[in-house]
């Protein structure tokens, strides 16, 4: 039965049913969009590894999953930067906080140089 239960399309219609298929008695599904391959981004080419993030090495001072409440100097216990998971979990957050220029805090003692915000800018735009 059709969409109608009349055997066929009304006289007045395109032959195409009220659900955006094709044609009536249509057995043949549609094919697949074909695949694309993924497009790189030449803003990417030789963007770094998590590895390689040289703010990570500050950032852990305090957001390091394996330090106590305590050590952590006031760091949010679930945002971690210690391991490629947890900074990429957290990663626009981080550009975020750090290009409002409230990460590192000030209190800390630590800066990031432009060339480490950059490098955490790219690997966070670059790895998502």
């Amino acid at each position: 039965s059709d969409d109608y239960g009349t055997g066929g399309p009304p006289a007045n219609s395109d032959g195409y049913d009220s659900y955006g298929g094709g044609g009536y008695g249509e057995t043949t599904p549609a094919p697949a969009p074909a695949m694309l391959p993924p497009v790189a981004n030449a803003d990417c080419v030789g963007a770094p590894a998590y590895e390689d993030v040289a703010a990570f090495d500050k950032c852990v001072m305090c957001h390091d999953s394996m330090k106590a409440a305590g050590q952590r100097k006031s760091a949010p216990i679930n945002v971690n930067f210690d391991s490629q998971a947890g900074a990429e979990s957290h990663a626009m957050q981080a550009v975020i906080i750090v290009k409002a220029g409230v990460m590192p805090p000030i209190p800390s003692g630590l800066t990031l140089t432009e060339a480490e915000k950059q490098q955490l800018y790219t690997w966070a735009m670059c790895s998502m």
